[in-house]
């Protein structure tokens, strides 16, 4: 299904809460894509290398406080998030759209479906929890103190439960992937913004709860979770798919990073979408 990568357009998109650093593929109907914590575009953004772009007009964005997107002042809550989010539709004249969110872009993604449900078509989160009493996803911030060698360690061994053994299977490989993590961290620390963008983030992202907003969802929804993700454990994953009313829960043979890890995940989705979307505009 792989095929010829799209071009993405990129630039600042003035909202009536901020300004956020927007990037933007592809032709078909409307996705917001939520990327993760450590999002910030001039080191990767993984939805636009995916097959997404063929067929989706794939929107996504810097959230609020890293990489070139506005930092407001002030404490911030996942509801800001899921706020800026509408902001973001509003802004670009958008009524309605698929809707995916991958880590703590998939705590934003459940904030916004629950307080905006008729700004979603559809809703899909990857590698997320819902928090409070179903259980949350690992404490991150409590690697903001470790320097990025011990921070890239203890990243590596949450995020892929396999990775102990994998060091002890393949030590030069294992340390060739520590070695590359580290790089990743230290580019990502390096920017002022991050810097201090992401505690802030990392604050709300602490505060993440939305039980007692799962019963607001009632979109399609697709839950997805990695077999061997320590950082949104499965048994918290499915949780949250069960207590959601139309949930389809799967479950990929990955880690935490198992949404672009492989196709299989994004062409659920293209299948399961396009198939709604062409519906959808026959009886319209």
């Amino acid at each position: 299904m792989s095929q010829t990568a799209i071009t993405a357009a990129e630039g600042p998109v003035r909202t009536a809460r901020l300004t956020l650093q927007v990037r933007r593929a592809g032709d078909g109907p409307a996705l917001l894509f939520l990327g993760g914590s450590n999002t910030d575009f001039r080191l990767r953004c993984a939805v636009m290398g995916s097959d997404l772009p063929q067929h989706f007009d794939v929107i996504t964005y810097e959230p609020r406080g890293l990489a070139r997107s506005d930092a407001p002042p002030g404490n911030w809550t996942m509801r800001d998030y899921a706020e800026d989010a509408v902001g973001l539709l509003d802004a670009l004249d958008i009524d309605r759209a698929f809707v995916l969110g991958e880590s703590f872009g998939g705590m934003t993604a459940l904030h916004m479906a629950a307080l905006s449900p008729d700004r979603v078509q559809a809703l899909a989160v990857m590698a997320a929890t819902a928090g409070g009493v179903l259980g949350g996803s690992f404490p991150i911030q409590d690697w903001l103190p470790l320097p990025p060698d011990q921070a890239a360690l203890q990243a590596l061994s949450v995020q892929d439960l396999r990775f102990a053994a994998f060091q002890a299977a393949d030590p030069q490989a294992a340390a060739a992937r520590h070695a590359q993590r580290i790089t990743q961290e230290t580019l990502f620390r390096a920017s002022p913004k991050n810097a201090a963008g992401y505690p802030r983030l990392l604050a709300a992202r602490a505060g993440h709860d939305a039980v007692a907003l799962l019963h607001r969802i009632t979109c399609p929804t697709v839950i997805m979770a990695g077999r061997h993700d320590g950082q949104a454990p499965l048994a918290a994953v499915a949780r949250l798919a069960g207590a959601l009313p139309q949930a389809e829960f799967r479950i990929f043979d990955g880690g935490h990073g198992f949404g672009f890890a492989t196709p299989e995940p994004v062409h659920h989705l293209i299948t399961a979408w396009t198939g709604q979307h062409n519906r959808q505009e026959a009886t319209a």
